[in-house]
């Protein structure tokens, strides 16, 4: 049974839908992410090169979100990034912050994560002077796998720039090694 009150949620539930890949991580809002034919974060569409993603996301009145981010196979693609300030029509106040069904046209094989940020706000309003109120409103999920010409899922190999570490990689040496790629900031953040 599918339901948003806690009493009535069934950890079994959960516990399958975990095993399954069907996972978000969240500092807050509350991000549902679906292609058209019914697959969910951690599943495989045998889908086509043209798929529809259906996106919401929901959020408190003290969070707030201001860009969603669709990735395909780990890149940003420029149009399937949507910010209150350049597509303030795609966002709304309320609950429901963003609630969209996007096309995403595909060459090959991929995978797709999206991402709901609040880049300009953080989470003080609710957890007041804690170390939790430092963090940004951020949701993503695991991955949908879509193999589009139905030969079964074949990864690209893009390994985005990096050269994949074969041992333990420090968080020390990973903000190194994305702040000399230039991708973040000294800080840490991403850098558009």
């Amino acid at each position: 049974m599918v339901s948003d009150v806690p009493a009535d949620i069934d950890w079994r539930e959960n516990v399958t839908h975990a095993k399954a890949g069907r996972s978000i991580l969240t500092t807050g809002p509350f991000l549902q992410v679906q292609l058209a034919d019914g697959t969910f974060p951690g599943g495989l569409s045998r889908g086509s090169r043209t798929n529809q993603l259906r996106v919401t996301v929901q959020c408190t009145d003290w969070i707030e979100i201001d860009r969603v981010q669709v990735l395909v196979n780990g890149r940003r693609v420029p149009s399937l990034n949507f910010t209150r300030n350049t597509t303030p029509d795609r966002f709304r106040e309320g609950v429901v912050r963003f609630q969209e069904t996007l096309p995403i046209v595909l060459s090959e094989d991929a995978h797709i994560i999206v991402v709901a940020a609040g880049e300009k706000s953080d989470l003080s309003r609710g957890y007041g002077t804690s170390d939790q109120a430092k963090l940004r409103p951020c949701a993503y999920h695991n991955p949908i796998f879509i193999d589009v010409d139905g030969n079964g899922f074949q990864p690209n190999g893009d390994s985005l720039g990096f050269d994949l570490p074969a041992g333990g990689l420090t968080v020390e040496e990973a903000r190194r090694l994305l702040t000399q790629s230039g991708r973040t900031s000294s800080a840490g953040s991403q850098v558009d």
